[in-house]
């Protein structure tokens, strides 16, 4: 697979004080993507047009029941967990029944949620590479192999332009392949790395913002079309949103790890995968939740 402005995860963590490094802040500056400001040209009128999201997805090779009294899940043919007390509640448009949990959840927050159930007719945890497959039958955006869920779901959310890259960021030990090729696992507490907070970057984001800007418009003056303009007027961040998205993922990485004695625990993956998600890498980011 070619990558001429693509970047690994090995990459960028390795690069993190660098160059590299400096790109995500400019990126999280100006808010326009990393990937457009590695190449400006891959701008279209049909980038203008995408609402793409992060989904942060929660993965066990251990088999974790996450299924389990979750809205949907309440149906003959299904059993739940007895001892918990659920209630009703409306989940994107619908009253379902769900353990209390989900229930106490905000009303905006469960509007948006989305639930898949799929029963793997397995119980043997050996065979969750066959499972996140759903037993070969997820082909890969070409139609060919055999990938991974979290992968194609990658693969079909990517939007260029706006994502750094097709593969999914896992931050846990979760086994998980892209084209069939094993994933590097990302340490949440790494990600620190990416950021020197001696030098003020994070805290006051709107010089950097200034910068970014004045340097794109002066190349859009002279090299970009109407569609590049309006894409950079389009995601271009004011000064106070530049300012207060630098203090909300200063205050996230500032925070890693939460527990010196359990490192990358599912508190710090769920940080970790807030800042990378800010940073629009990849459409996908798996985490473990260890609850089963």
């Amino acid at each position: 697979m070619k990558r001429s402005t693509q970047h690994s995860r090995r990459t960028f963590l390795k690069r993190g004080a660098g160059a590299f490094g400096a790109l995500f802040v400019n990126s999280l500056a100006s808010g326009l993507p990393v990937s457009f400001l590695l190449n400006p040209q891959r701008a279209t009128a049909q980038a203008q047009n995408m609402t793409s999201q992060t989904l942060i997805l929660s993965t066990s090779s251990r088999g974790d029941p996450l299924n389990v009294n979750v809205p949907g899940a309440y149906r003959e043919g299904v059993t739940n967990n007895p001892h918990l007390e659920t209630s009703m509640a409306s989940f994107g448009g619908q009253r379902q029944q769900a353990a209390s949990v989900w229930c106490d959840l905000p009303a905006d927050l469960r509007e948006r949620l989305a639930f898949f159930h799929y029963s793997p007719r397995t119980a043997a945890h050996p065979e969750y590479r066959q499972t996140m497959t759903l037993r070969g039958s997820l082909k890969n955006e070409a139609g060919n192999g055999s990938e991974m869920f979290p992968s194609a779901v990658s693969q079909l959310a990517y939007t260029p332009g706006y994502h750094l890259q097709k593969e999914p960021i896992p931050l846990c030990d979760s086994d998980l392949t892209y084209l069939s090729q094993p994933l590097q696992q990302v340490n949440p507490v790494d990600l620190q790395s990416l950021f020197d907070p001696a030098d003020g970057a994070l805290a006051n984001l709107r010089g950097a913002r200034d910068q970014v800007l004045d340097a794109m418009y002066a190349e859009m003056r002279v090299n970009g079309n109407s569609a590049q303009r309006a894409f950079v007027d389009r995601y271009a961040l004011s000064r106070e949103q530049a300012r207060d998205l630098g203090d909300q993922l200063g205050d996230l990485l500032s925070r890693l790890p939460t527990d010196e004695d359990d490192l990358n625990n599912a508190r710090d993956q769920m940080i970790a995968a807030v800042a990378l998600a800010r940073l629009k890498i990849s459409p996908v980011i798996t985490i473990n939740i260890p609850f089963g």
